[in-house]
């Protein structure tokens, strides 16, 4: 919204707190997508007569520097065993839609910890590599290709990422970060439709 306060009862016109406001969003988004997100491994065993089924919650992206990760998200991330692609991968888009946005309000130090970030989100896109576990993959119900539906959104979103990045390296203006924002959300959107 326009308001730096999203659910204020009287929000006022305020200039508008970017860099606290985005640090927020961005934090609501990677819950929202590590919440959708299954990471953990499923065994199942018998014991004395009774199937048993075994949940590990996975840390091992927590060692990982090519994986985008925050405390948020390791603090919900794979609490449930079914996984709901599409939300995980459009949480993903956004949560990278929104990095961008911050990097026009932080240092140029933290600019690039951000791009990084951003890359590492954007390669975390169409990822089959918690499917190896056969039991997860059950659970799954049977879902050997993820987020295949989307594939090509995912990709016209990833580089429509990428531009504004490169526009963002590029250029030494300072922008009108409420334009700017609904320019880069509505061509998030159009790509869905085209």
């Amino acid at each position: 919204s326009n308001t730096t306060y999203e659910f204020n009862e009287h929000p006022t016109d305020a200039e508008i707190q970017w860099e606290s406001k985005l640090r927020k969003t961005l934090r609501l988004l990677d819950m929202a997508w590590a919440i959708a997100e299954a990471g953990c491994s499923i065994t199942r065993s018998k014991k004395e007569d009774q199937s048993v089924r075994e949940i590990k919650r996975s840390f091992t992206h927590r060692n990982n520097e090519n994986q985008y990760t925050s405390k948020e998200i390791e603090s919900v991330q794979d609490l449930y065993p079914r996984r709901v692609s599409e939300i995980a991968a459009l949480g993903k888009i956004f949560s990278a839609a929104c990095m961008v946005l911050l990097m026009h309000v932080v240092s140029s130090e933290e600019q690039l910890t951000i791009a990084k970030n951003i890359n590492n989100i954007l390669g975390m896109l169409h990822s089959s590599d918690r499917l190896i576990n056969k039991t997860l993959r059950a659970h799954l119900a049977r879902q050997r290709s993820y987020d295949g539906n989307l594939k090509e959104y995912l990709s016209a979103n990833s580089d429509i990422i990428k531009r504004y990045i490169a526009e963002f390296k590029n250029s030494s203006e300072s922008v009108d970060l409420k334009d700017y924002r609904d320019a880069l959300i509505k061509e998030l959107f159009e790509a869905l439709h085209a």
